[in-house]
């Protein structure tokens, strides 16, 4: 199932019931898309087999040292290190209980993919709020020097300002550089508010770059000065989220869906079962790592 790549990053599916419907959840993958792996959200991580846990793995110490060229090598036994697995498990799920009657069935085709694409909407939109909360309660607030909540010396955290929005943004963008100088990340992500998104828009700082899934379509995406915006109307806790896409994970599974026309409540009916397990949150980047890859303004 390619098409599940266009929402989330990795999809471990089973499936029963009419092939048909598997196009109609291709539409769905289209509607709110938070979350959009490869883009703003860690598109490399994997589900297991059955589809209840997320595990990737972080990186260990580094055995980097800087000395003169020629020297002999040799490795403490802090740098002697394998990779960590980093296991999430997938609790949360959204639920799909729709029972079609005769009726509707008699309406048509239509009638009875209609309200399928209208329920696994519904959870699909529920994921995509998911991820957006999971980025606010992971983010941090960041000072003009690089310094995040909790670190020694934090000073006034920078807050956005409607009056001075590129001011807002790319101060923010140079503090998130200087507390990652050691990695090298960037940001590559903005996740804004839509208060925020409409300053960007009256001021015309959106630039429209399609992108090209895999089935061939194309998703709207908007950038500013490199980074992929996205509007989160449901954003509560910041104004805007700096990230870089390795920063936040964000998967799903589509356990099952069943269409079946004899099912005793619904007799001569559909009934339509699912179920999608989700997990988002903060990708943990090893040992080493000592920067922050999600940064908010309030």
């Amino acid at each position: 199932m390619a098409f599940a790549d266009q929402t989330f990053g990795v999809f471990n599916a089973g499936y029963m019931g009419k092939n048909v419907y598997l196009e109609y959840v291709q539409e769905v993958y289209k509607k709110k898309s938070y979350l959009k792996p490869g883009i703003n959200a860690n598109g490399a991580l994997s589900i297991n087999v059955d589809g209840s846990a997320l595990t990737y793995w972080t990186l260990p110490t580094n055995g980097v040292t800087t000395g003169y060229l020629g020297n002999l090598h040799t490795a403490s036994a802090g740098q002697i290190k394998g990779l960590k697995a980093k296991t999430v498990t997938i609790d949360t799920g959204e639920i799909i209980d729709a029972l079609i009657p005769a009726a509707a069935k008699l309406a048509g085709a239509s009638a009875v993919e209609g309200i399928y694409v209208q329920n696994v909407i519904k959870a699909v939109n529920n994921i995509n709020v998911a991820f957006v909360a999971a980025a606010e309660t992971g983010a941090k607030e960041i000072d003009a020097a690089g310094k995040v909540t909790g670190d020694t010396g934090f000073g006034t955290a920078l807050a956005y300002d409607a009056a001075d929005v590129i001011g807002s943004i790319t101060k923010a963008k140079a503090a998130f550089n200087k507390k990652n100088a050691v990695s090298g990340y960037k940001p590559t992500s903005l996740f804004v508010s839509s208060d925020v998104y409409a300053d960007m828009q009256a001021k015309n700082l959106l630039i429209f770059k399609p992108i090209s899934l895999e089935d061939g379509s194309q998703v709207e995406v908007y950038n500013f000065l490199g980074m992929d915006v996205t509007e989160c109307p449901e954003m509560a806790t910041y104004k805007m989220i700096i990230a870089n896409k390795d920063g936040l994970f964000g998967a799903a599974n589509l356990n099952f869906v069943v269409e079946n026309e004899n099912d005793p409540a619904v007799p001569a009916g559909v009934s339509i079962k699912g179920e999608m397990g989700h997990a988002e949150g903060l990708t943990d980047l090893g040992d080493d790592f000592a920067g922050c890859l999600v940064v908010g303004l309030k």
